[in-house]
């Protein structure tokens, strides 16, 4: 403001005034590319005091680039502003602090945005200012606020998310609004995880923590979702979307309900990729949330519908390349669900996919962006966040920063990772049939070099953690030669199998031997070798999934429950039980559908019955499906057609 100027400014004017130089300042303190890094600290909120100092010494080793050295004079000129550092920072901001909440002590109705519309819009300006103000505290300085601070900044964050959207300056106050809730959430998340470690020592920054958990995120999330759903393209307000999804991907799990999931999966097909981001993470806070355990420990009830989910995989020719990133986002959230479901409900899952098509064409979308020559940088992120989401730490949709186009790569990098992860049988079964001969030698130099040493390592990791109660079965995990070997003993004899990874898996298949098979004929021995081979094959299961599948086999045998005579197991390839299901009318009749040979049913027929039955079912029969049925009172197997024919009292 010159001295000169024949009427003052407004104080609104110079809170905003000030507050952009704040910005400013501490946005030039991280992007101006030759001014010596800050030193981290154990403190959030603390920031080095000495940068002017470490710019001012790094001037001689960047006097011969004129770009640098223009940069430290705009450095130094800022330094001399602003002071550099949070004490800097604390010094030019609580002056503001104090005047706003001076004029909040005049004005109970300051930040109100309720009442007459006239004197609302009146008070958006000094709302608007307030807000970018608090929003620059809270992510820079949150230890050096008062109690007192923190509830202002809390209670009306809230009340700013109600604010109308009818004007201009409505809308860019439920942005910032939106941004300050964004950037509150984002420090919560680190106190909490500071508090996991131990104590947080600032009994204000414990008060906030527990308030805004139980109080303040579910009170945001009753604006933040009802707003985030009704979005659409149709709005040209990209800062506005971008705002309002930044505030949306951080809504709790306990705010999220089942008849949301449309809504949130047709932001998959935004053109902002800002709400395609927040819709992945919200699904799959609502997956985890459907599939996770009652708290009396009973299995979860998982009643979601995934057909809106679904309908988000099929990727088209044309899709454009934001599209295509919404097809990702979607994945990566199925691949959650899938993983937490029973056996049974992902076979179910996997034969949709199938029968749709749905895999193929992603994964060759995917090596289309996946350059030969990938930055060993990019696909290391993208992994990071992998193993990140798996361990529970982080979504499922991971911000990176960069460019749009290296964001899509980490992307494409991630869905091939899921896929090889959860799919593997069915990537194996594109890597066979459709993947094209062009991508074929990038396919597997790509998965041997970067992926197959991940999952290797998943793979013994879970079969090292397994609880190995039971005496007579034990195993091995070899990690130089990527072997798991189980051993069965029983009557002190001993059976042992040895399951070896491919350099390429799961694009090979994997190697099975044995080494002792005593106690069992050579054919039971065949088909037990030859079951778990179909099972690695053609199921979506780990290696552990496949040993112990064979450990029950071995377990049924000298039980002596016979084989099936289809795909020579004794229990349900997906559910791992012996059939056990009775017909109501005949109490006889047992039905259990296995996936391994194709369905197949377990049934017991009455020997009256058995002849009709025989001819009814070979009638509704493929011809090229061998009927396979031992006519005696005992359970034996038949192949079936679809579920439809096979009713209860059939």
């Amino acid at each position: 403001s010159s001295s000169n100027s024949s009427s003052s400014p407004s104080p609104v004017a110079l809170l905003a005034a000030q507050t952009s130089l704040l910005e400013y300042v501490d946005l030039q303190a991280t992007v101006i590319p030759d001014a010596a890094p800050r030193p981290k600290t154990e403190d959030a909120s603390a920031e080095t005091d000495k940068a002017a100092d470490e710019g001012d010494a790094a001037t001689a080793s960047t006097s011969k680039s004129m770009a640098g050295a223009k940069a430290l004079e705009r450095q130094q000129l800022l330094a001399r502003l602003v002071p550099a550092g949070s004490a800097g920072l604390w010094k030019s901001v609580e002056p503001l602090l104090n005047t706003l909440l001076q004029w909040h002590a005049q004005d109970d109705d300051l930040f109100a945005v309720e009442g007459d519309a006239e004197a609302v819009q009146k008070r958006l300006p000094v709302c608007i200012e307030a807000a970018r103000l608090f929003r620059l505290c809270v992510e820079r300085l949150p230890g050096r606020l008062s109690e007192n601070l923190w509830d202002t900044v809390l209670c009306n964050t809230i009340a700013w998310l109600e604010t109308p959207r009818a004007t201009t300056a409505g809308r860019v106050l439920l942005a910032q609004a939106c941004l300050l809730l964004d950037v509150l959430a984002r420090v919560c998340n680190r106190l909490a995880q500071v508090s996991q470690t131990g104590t947080l020592a600032s009994s204000v920054l414990a008060k906030v923590l527990h308030e805004w958990r139980h109080f303040f995120l579910p009170a945001a999330a009753e604006h933040v979702l009802p707003l985030f759903l009704a979005a659409d393209d149709s709005d040209s307000d990209a800062s506005f979307q971008t705002a309002l999804a930044a505030a949306a991907r951080h809504m709790p799990a306990s705010a999220l309900k089942a008849n949301m999931l449309p809504g949130l999966a047709a932001h998959f097909f935004s053109i902002n990729t800002a709400r395609q981001d927040a819709a992945s993470s919200l699904i799959v806070r609502l997956v985890q949330k459907a599939t996770a355990p009652e708290p009396d420990g009973a299995a979860s009830k998982d009643n979601l519908d995934l057909t809106p989910l679904l309908e988000q995989l099929v990727l088209q020719p044309d899709h454009t390349e934001v599209k295509e990133r919404g097809v990702y986002q979607a994945w990566l959230a199925f691949c959650v669900y899938f993983q937490s479901v029973k056996h049974e409900r992902r076979a179910d899952l996997a034969e949709q996919l199938r029968v749709a098509g749905t895999v193929p064409p992603i994964l060759s979308s995917v090596f289309n962006h996946i350059p030969q020559d990938c930055p060993a940088a990019i696909i290391s992120e993208a992994l990071a966040a992998n193993s990140e989401a798996e361990s529970g730490s982080s979504a499922a949709a991971a911000d990176f920063g960069g460019s749009d186009y290296e964001s899509l790569v980490r992307l494409a990098i991630r869905v091939y990772y899921t896929a090889v992860s959860t799919l593997p049988a069915m990537v194996r079964a594109w890597f066979d049939s459709d993947c094209s001969r062009q991508l074929v030698q990038h396919v597997t130099a790509f998965t041997g070099k970067h992926i197959t040493p991940l999952l290797a390592e998943r793979e013994m990791r879970l079969a090292q953690e397994y609880n190995q109660s039971d005496e007579r079965f034990k195993l091995k995990v070899r990690r130089g030669a990527n072997e798991l070997a189980a051993i069965y003993t029983i009557d002190s004899m001993s059976m042992e199998l040895t399951v070896s990874l491919s350099a390429t898996h799961p694009l090979k298949s994997v190697e099975v031997t044995c080494s002792q098979q005593v106690g069992v004929t050579a054919a039971q021995w065949r088909k037990w070798l030859l079951q778990m081979i179909m099972f690695i094959a053609n199921q979506n299961g780990s290696l552990l999934d496949a040993v112990l599948m064979w450990k029950r086999n071995v377990d049924k045998h000298f039980e002596g429950v016979e084989d099936c005579t289809i795909c020579y197991s004794a229990i349900h390839s997906s559910t791992y039980q012996v059939p056990d299901k009775v017909s109501r009318e005949t109490k006889r009749n047992q039905l259990v559908v296995s996936d391994i040979y194709g369905p197949h049913v377990h049934i017991r027929f009455p020997s009256t019955l058995l002849t009709k039955a025989l001819q009814d079912v070979q009638e509704c029969l493929p011809r090229r499906l061998p009927l396979q049925v031992v006519q005696q009172q005992r359970p034996v197997f038949v192949p079936a057609v679809s579920q439809p024919l096979l009713k209860s009292g059939d």
